[in-house]
């Protein structure tokens, strides 16, 4: 009888807007983990920050926030003014461990954690007093809480970057010497004609066309390391410094410090191509392309990768961010080199299309096919000597942070194809973390041999 007088004289103490507070933002917060649980990549080993934060430690805080709506709804007070204060404590650990960690990124974002942990704090004033805890249940939910906003901030810290440029030296041209040559248009013997302004050389390949851009060329950097989302986009500074045509090839020198060298087609019609980029410190991103290949004027394009013997693999539209699945290649740890499709979008899990043993420092062969015929067979030669196998924290089920993206732009078949090659990026999962890259220099060696072999070379 007494017990029930108390609870009833609690209830009313309380108040129905503080009750509706209270369920409120225990709901929402319930729902907000739960979304986070639902979309965020899995497959990662126990072992890796991302498994703790994408799995374990939401699933723990949605039944301790279910619990806290049940009791809260029944008009008890303990357990729900617990995860209230916890809430507010991860809130606050969030703001100020984000100030701390990402001081640029969030030099002014960070204050937006600290408005729900004022408000919780604040709406929860009445549930606070008529909960009477002790002192050490309120510093266990304070400290429990604060070490879930601190971890959740910590983990996207990008782990430190394991490219592996091909020099260390950073030092490169930069003197602009326009004189040297001037033309947008470099002709390279028949059907091979390199753009300079756009760093592309264009090569015919029977009826199709094989553009090729092999700079090393970030899309968003960040100083800190945090979600490239918040940083602005990247304006290249490439421009031509010098441009030097003679019997031997054509060789372009940026402002960058970055080149590319094109020998002089042989008598078969094989295609050289040196490129080098220079990045002078270390660099993060969420996109970047290490090399990019385009092909138009094509009927139905398939794809075969030396690791994988003469299995094609048809290129397909894919959309985003869910639908039609995409497809990409990659190089994990283990030397095996996998070719998989994504389930939804570019999200995981990944079924297994083609895989096979991929040497360390070997060069990786691209072979195209155009309705079933071969046209060109495009060889990288460094791909694999500098890209990194770490875990990528966007994509889970252990897929690494290198990939090679290949998709058709339109639905129609002879729709343009993009393939996007990079050594480090985070492109395809869920999400805008940053990857890094070492500071050096990364060479860009590319061989294209076409079928049948081109007629005409450089004079």
């Amino acid at each position: 009888m007494r017990e029930s007088i108390v609870s009833e004289v609690n209830r009313v103490r309380v108040g129905v807007l503080s009750r509706i507070f209270v369920e409120t933002a225990l709901a929402a917060h319930l729902v907000v983990v739960s979304f986070y649980w639902w979309l965020s990549p899995k497959g990662f080993p126990l072992t890796h920050c991302r498994f703790w934060l994408n799995t374990a430690v939401p699933l723990a805080v949605m039944l301790c926030l279910l619990a806290s709506l049940v009791a809260a709804l029944r008009h008890q007070h303990k357990i729900p003014a617990i995860s209230l204060a916890g809430c507010a404590a991860a809130w606050g650990a969030l703001a100020l461990t984000g100030r701390l960690l990402f001081p640029v990124s969030l030099e002014r974002l960070w204050l937006a954690g600290v408005f729900p942990a004022v408000l919780l704090l604040v709406g929860g004033i009445a549930i606070f007093r008529v909960a009477q805890l002790r002192a050490m249940v309120w510093i266990s939910a304070v400290i429990a809480g604060g070490a879930i906003g601190a971890f959740a901030v910590w983990a996207q810290v990008p782990a430190r970057p394991s490219t592996r440029p091909a020099s260390s030296v950073t030092s490169g041209l930069s003197e602009v010497d326009l004189s040297s040559h001037n033309s947008p248009l470099v002709q390279l013997g028949e059907g091979n004609n390199f753009h300079p302004a756009m760093a592309e050389l264009s090569a015919e390949c029977g009826n199709a066309n094989l553009h090729i851009s092999p700079l090393l060329t970030f899309d968003r950097t960040t100083q800190d390391g945090f979600w490239s989302i918040l940083a602005p986009l990247r304006n290249s500074d490439r421009k031509v410094s010098s441009c030097i045509v003679d019997q031997d090839g054509c060789h372009c020198a940026y402002t960058d410090g970055s080149s590319i060298r094109i020998d002089k087609p042989n008598i078969g019609g094989r295609v050289e191509l040196k490129a080098s980029t220079i990045v002078k410190q270390a660099t993060y991103s969420h996109l970047n392309s290490f090399c990019v290949v385009s092909i138009t004027g094509h009927r139905d394009i398939s794809l075969a990768f030396s690791p994988c013997g003469d299995t094609h693999i048809d290129v397909l539209p894919a959309d985003y961010p869910t639908g039609r699945p995409a497809r990409f290649a990659y190089l994990d740890a283990d030397s095996t080199f996998r070719v998989v499709e994504a389930s939804s979008g570019e999200k995981g899990p990944f079924r297994l299309l083609a895989s096979g043993p991929m040497r360390d420092g070997a060069p990786l062969e691209l072979v195209v096919r155009d309705h079933r015929q071969q046209i060109a067979t495009v060889v990288l030669e460094d791909w694999s000597s500098q890209l990194s196998t770490a875990i990528s924290p966007t994509a889970g089920w252990g897929v690494p942070v290198n990939a090679i993206e290949f998709q058709r732009l339109g639905s129609r078949k002879d729709s343009e194809i993009q393939i996007w090659v990079t050594l480090a990026a985070t492109s395809v999962g869920r999400g805008w973390e940053c990857v890094g890259h070492r500071s050096g220099t990364y060479r860009n060696h590319i061989s294209i041999r076409r079928n049948p072999p081109a007629t005409g070379a450089m004079p």
